[in-house]
């Protein structure tokens, strides 16, 4: 039989138990609630030292959550045979990630759902999660790995090779990012996509650098894992909210009700509202909003509402199709929500 490939180029981008080597390709170091109201008839004023949520801090905390879950997930795949091939190696670290992917996806994609109140929608969009963040963390892995190990393949020195490790987990988890981030986009809405595949190949990447500069310093395996896992959380989330936040074109800033103080980016043309688990904004907990109770529709440049219930603009009751403007403030059951709208100037076509 034909000898097998150099075991020394099988290295994989899942930090495996190194094997004691000597030699210049020896392994390298692994690397709410609110209170009873009434409808209010008139604009309610913005309560002062409210806690604002974003897209970034929702990512960020998401991304750390996640993290931590991906890596106890990936503590249940065991160890890769010394006698692997680059077949082995390919599918070992597809899997690795794979859990690493069903661990991080399910909280980025539920948590805001889940600290709003809308447990149900939370559910949904974490199993959900769970197979997308699988199945996004499994394509990820394996091309990750196939370029991982075919940039190491031409390094010649030691020198050589330890730069080259740099540089290729850094490009193998931007992959893994992107197809993470394009993955959870899909549960939001067409401009998500694109957020997440971009937001998620930089975050990724960001993550894969400090991964490995927490693994050439340590002396086991076990922390850099810990915290190079949670630092590619960290990273996508934060990644991906700076790209919701930055190609932003129409959004909703809660004043009153559950979703008070969070910010809430529209990513589809028709963005329905209402306490129904299928709603795009779930308002959970209040007893004066309808299963869908309104809709809000883009066209171009222009926002409007369709009332499919009571709803109020600048507290005057909505009749029929209302266009609505930058500032205007909408009241639907007992929550209130300002409108915000990116210039005309700086704002990308709504896709």
């Amino acid at each position: 039989m034909p000898p097998g490939p150099d075991p020394a180029l099988l290295v994989p981008i899942a930090p495996v138990e190194r094997a004691s080597g000597t030699g210049p390709y020896a392994p390298p170091p692994v690397p709410g609630t609110f209170g009873p109201a009434s409808m209010p008839s008139a604009v309610p004023a913005p309560v002062q030292g409210q806690r604002r949520s974003n897209s970034i801090t929702t990512g960020l905390v998401a991304g750390v959550i996640g993290g931590m879950l991906g890596f106890a997930l990936s503590n249940l795949q065991g160890d890769l045979p010394l006698d692997a091939s680059k077949s082995d190696l390919n599918l070992y670290s597809a899997w690795w990630t794979a859990l690493i992917g069903a661990g991080m996806a399910p909280v980025m994609a539920a948590w805001s759902s889940a600290t709003s109140g809308a447990s149900e929608q939370a559910v949904r969009r974490a199993g959900l999660g769970v197979v997308i963040g699988g199945a996004a963390g499994f394509a990820g892995g394996y091309l990750g790995q196939m370029l991982y190990t075919s940039m190491l393949e031409g390094a010649d020195t030691y020198e050589e090779l330890e730069s080259t490790v740099l540089q290729a987990r850094v490009l193998g988890w931007g992959l893994f990012g992107a197809f993470l981030g394009l993955g959870v986009g899909i549960l939001f809405g067409p401009r998500r996509v694109f957020n997440g595949l971009v937001g998620g190949a930089i975050g990724g990447a960001a993550g894969g650098f400090v991964f490995q500069k927490i693994s050439e310093s340590a002396t086991d395996d076990t922390g850099p894992q810990f915290w190079g896992i949670v630092a590619i959380g960290l990273a996508i989330g934060v990644a991906v909210g700076v790209m919701d936040r930055l190609l932003r074109q129409f959004w909703l800033q809660g004043l009153t009700g559950p979703l008070r103080g969070r910010e809430l980016i529209l990513f589809k043309l028709r963005t329905t509202i209402g306490s129904a688990a299928g709603c795009d904004i779930v308002i959970a907990n209040d007893p004066e909003a309808h299963p869908t109770h309104a809709a809000l529709e883009v066209q171009g440049q222009t926002m409007s509402v369709q009332p499919l219930g009571p709803v109020l603009v600048d507290g005057v009751p909505a009749v029929g199709q209302t266009v609505v403007r930058s500032g205007q403030v909408l009241t639907i059951g007992r929550s209130t929500f300002t409108v915000g709208q990116r210039a005309a100037s700086s704002s990308a076509p709504f896709r």
